[in-house]
C-alpha cells in the first residue's frame, strides 16, 4: 500500500495527472452519507481524494484539512493506494509530515512536479482565458507559491527523512503508474 501525495503550484499539472488516470482507467465514485468523496481506480485498487468535475479539484474540493487527513486515513485502510493532491495540500508541511509518519507502515511518498515557473504561469493564464477571464494576470502570488513549494516544502520533506520523488513534468505518468502497479516509490 502506498499513499501518493502529489505536489506542485498552480498550473504544475497535479490535477492533470488525476484527470488522466480517471480518463484512462475504469473507476467508480466513492460515496458516503455526505455524497461523493473520491474515486476508486479499479485496476489499481486506488482511491483518489476529492472531485474532478473541473480543471482543478482533488483536495481543494474538500472543505477542511482535517477532512483531507481523515479521508487519507480511512482510504488507507480500505484501498491498496491513496492519491491526493491540491494547492492547499502542496503548501503544507507539518500536517502531512505527521501523517506520513503515522502511515509509514503503508508507505507514503511525496511527489513534487518540477514544472518550471514560466510553464505554470502560462498554464494558469490559459486556464483563466478559457474561463473567459481576460483581466491581466499578476503572477506575484503564483511565483511565491512556486518558490514555497519547490524550495521550502520539498526540502523540509527531504530533511524529515520522507520518501521524496521529483516528477519530470514532461512525462510524470510512467512514474505514477509504475508505483500504482508495483507499490514502490
Amino acid at each position: 500500500m502506498t499513499v501518493l501525495d502529489i505536489r506542485g503550484t498552480h498550473g504544475s499539472g497535479k490535477s492533470w495527472i488525476m484527470h488522466w488516470l480517471l480518463k484512462e482507467y475504469d473507476h467508480v465514485d466513492i460515496v458516503d452519507d455526505t455524497g461523493h468523496i473520491g474515486y476508486h481506480l479499479i485496476e489499481f485498487d486506488a482511491a483518489l481524494l476529492g472531485k474532478y468535475k473541473t480543471d482543478c479539484g482533488g483536495c481543494d474540493s474538500i472543505k477542511t484539512a482535517d477532512e483531507v487527513v481523515h479521508r487519507v486515513r480511512l482510504f488507507a485502510k480500505q484501498y491498496r493506494h491513496v492519491l491526493l493532491e491540491g494547492i492547499l495540500v502542496s503548501h503544507t508541511f507539518k500536517r502531512y509530515s505527521d501523517l506520513a509518519n503515522e502511515l509509514s507502515e503503508y508507505g507514503y511518498v511525496f511527489f513534487f512536479l518540477n514544472t518550471s515557473l514560466k510553464k505554470c504561469i502560462a498554464r494558469v493564464q490559459s486556464r483563466r482565458f478559457r474561463k473567459g477571464n481576460v483581466k491581466p494576470f499578476n503572477p506575484t502570488h503564483l511565483t511565491h507559491d512556486w518558490r514555497q513549494i519547490w524550495r521550502n516544502v520539498r526540502k523540509k520533506c527531504t530533511a524529515a527523512g520522507h520518501d521524496v520523488v521529483v516528477l519530470d513534468r514532461r512525462n510524470p505518468l510512467p512514474r505514477i503508474v509504475g508505483v500504482l502497479k508495483n507499490a514502490v516509490g
